[in-house]
C-alpha cells in the first residue's frame, strides 16, 4: 500500500508536517511502531530535529499515497503524475486528455469552471478582453 520510494521524495519540512498531521489521528507510539524508530525519535523530529534521508525515503514506503499528497508541492505531484517533466517540460497530451475528460462530465466541467472563475477571474478577463476585438462574426 506504501509508496515506492523512487515515486515519492518528501524533503524534511514536509516529512515534518505530515507527521504533524499524523499526529492528530494517531498517536506518537502508533506513528513509531509503523516508521520502526523509537518514540523519542518521533519527538525529536517533531521538534525540529534532523531527519535522515533513509527515514524519509522510510516514510514514503510506509504510508498511502493519499496521506501523503497534501503535504506534498504541486511541482512534485505534477511530476509524480507525468504531468510534467524533472526538467518542467509540459506534458502537453496529457494536460488536454485531462481537461478534455473533466469537461465531458458535467458535474467536473462545473468545478472545473468555477474553481477557473474562483481563482482566476482577473487574468481571464484580462485574456478575453484581449481576444474578443479580435474574433470575427460571420
Amino acid at each position: 500500500m506504501g509508496q515506492e520510494s523512487s515515486s515519492c521524495v518528501l524533503e524534511e519540512w514536509q516529512a515534518r508536517e505530515f507527521l504533524m498531521r499524523l499526529n492528530e489521528a494517531l498517536s506518537i507510539r502508533k506513528i513509531a511502531q509503523r516508521l520502526g524508530v523509537n518514540m523519542s525519535t518521533i519527538h525529536r523530529w517533531l521538534g525540529g530535529g534532523r531527519i535522515p534521508p533513509e527515514c524519509l525515503t522510510r516514510i514514503c514506503e510506509v504510508f498511502p499515497e493519499e496521506e501523503l499528497l497534501p503535504v506534498l508541492r504541486a511541482d512534485q505531484l505534477l511530476q509524480r503524475y507525468g504531468v510534467i517533466s524533472r526538467a518542467g517540460r509540459v506534458n502537453k497530451p496529457l494536460v488536454l486528455a485531462l481537461l478534455n475528460a473533466m469537461l465531458r462530465n458535467d458535474v467536473l466541467k462545473e468545478e472545473v469552471l468555477n474553481y477557473i472563475l474562483k481563482n482566476y477571474k482577473a487574468e481571464l478577463t484580462e485574456r478575453l478582453g484581449e481576444a474578443i476585438p479580435r474574433i470575427e462574426l460571420k
